[in-house]
């Protein structure tokens, strides 16, 4: 059979119809991708927030009591007194530095001046004792913002110094016992200063901790000091360090403050001001990036806290690991916010500085050689010699020098006292 001279056409898709068919598939696609995304940044945005509440009610728990190193322990908090001795502080600021010169024995302290302004402020010395012996210590959360000026920090200075200065004073008179307890309330003061709180205000904190501790060593080690004030300050010490401040709450509050940051609704990028485009690795979406940072700045927290735990030498190599892994993070927001761990060797260079002082009080005092961890090592070396004891930390280095350094500088951490 023939077939038609004008066979039927058959019948094509036209051009138009796939290019129309391939741009609906693209945005159905899109669509779908851009759901994925938003869907996983609300989750990774929400499991942070979570993270964040879960920290704050941690660390709001946190028991804001301490032992009495001496005496006994009144009812009341801490800060409410303390918040009327910075307000009485307001007006002598201008004393610290004189104050802090004398206490220091420095050659620009004014012994004169000092027991002058001593004389007409011994108010002062007396309620920050009183303020040292209550039960419990909460810092309030109405004078954060204040409490990260420089004025305030300020302020916080001027009653350590002005407690330094009455000790030097008291124990230039052979008053042996209230100088001693007048550098313990300096620690309590110190401890309540630096307790949960932000790293700015814990450092201050810290730093007149190391002061006093300072002046107790010199007070140790000096001739004449009877045998009973030292049993004393043994165990007075003793307490100190079952409650010496905890560098971990401090991370814990930078923590907070970071993902408060974060999740503010006026950060951006810009308002970061970091540098490049966000990385395809989040989706090109900001809440993820952000999200991912606060995961990695978290884990290394915790990383850094569980070392702290174990020993310095853990720590300093934990710190270490971290430190490289940020300079290698991909993430751009989670250097900028990465945990600042110099409070930690600060912490564990004070605590080593209270456990040399510890054994040296208990040879005084006992005549004999307590052993104690050494926060950068295992133990605590000592050397004696007749009636005359070196006690050193190994130091931040983790090696032992054999005890070449000082209390303040070398490559160990030294103490030296004689038995008289």
């Amino acid at each position: 059979m023939a077939e038609p001279l004008h066979p039927t056409p058959r019948p094509r898709l036209r051009w138009r119809k796939l290019l129309m068919f391939g741009i609906g598939a693209a945005l159905l696609g899109s669509l779908a991708a851009w759901y994925g995304i938003q869907t996983l940044a609300g989750w990774r945005w929400d499991a942070m927030k979570s993270r964040l509440e879960a920290l704050r009610v941690q660390s709001r728990s946190r028991s804001p009591s301490r032992p009495a190193l001496y005496g006994s322990m009144h009812p009341g908090n801490a800060w409410e007194d303390y918040a009327l001795i910075l307000k009485q502080a307001e007006p002598l600021l201008s004393e610290t530095e004189g104050l802090m010169y004398y206490a220091d024995g420095h050659p620009k302290g004014d012994p004169a001046k000092v027991r002058n302004f001593l004389s007409s402020h011994s108010d002062l010395i007396r309620a920050l004792s009183a303020a040292t012996h209550r039960e419990s210590a909460t810092f309030p959360e109405s004078w954060e913002a204040d409490a990260r000026q420089a004025s305030f920090d300020k302020k916080l200075n001027l009653p350590s110094s002005a407690g330094r200065a009455s000790a030097k004073a008291t124990m230039a008179e052979g008053s042996y016992r209230p100088a001693v307890e007048m550098l313990l309330d300096q620690l309590v003061y110190a401890r309540d200063v630096c307790h949960n709180a932000p790293r700015l205000r814990a450092s201050s904190g810290l730093g007149q901790y190391r002061r006093a501790l300072t002046d107790l060593k010199d007070l140790v080690t000096s001739p004449g000091v009877p045998v009973d004030v030292l049993i004393d300050l043994d165990e007075a010490l003793e307490r100190a360090d079952a409650s010496f401040p905890d560098p971990r709450l401090v991370m814990e509050r930078d923590l907070i403050e970071d993902g408060d940051l974060l999740t503010s609704a006026n950060v951006s990028p810009d308002g970061l001001t970091l540098q490049g485009l966000l990385h395809w690795r989040y989706m090109f979406s900001w809440r993820v990036l952000v999200a991912d940072a606060f995961q990695h700045i978290d884990a290394w927290s915790l990383r850094i806290s569980n070392a702290y735990s174990r020993s310095g030498a853990e720590l300093a190599r934990v710190m270490n690991d971290v430190d490289r892994e940020c300079a290698e993070s991909h993430n751009v927001v989670a250097p900028e916010l990465m945990p600042i761990h110099g409070i930690f060797r600060s912490s564990l260079r004070v605590r080593a500085q209270l456990h040399l002082l510890r054994v040296a009080t208990h040879y005084l005092g006992k005549g004999q050689i307590a052993k104690l961890d050494d926060p950068f090592g295992d133990s605590l070396r000592f050397r004696e010699h007749g009636n005359r004891l070196s006690i050193w930390s190994i130091g931040p280095d983790g090696v032992d020098q054999g005890g070449l350094g000082s209390w303040s500088e070398g490559q160990d951490i030294v103490l030296e006292v004689e038995r008289h």
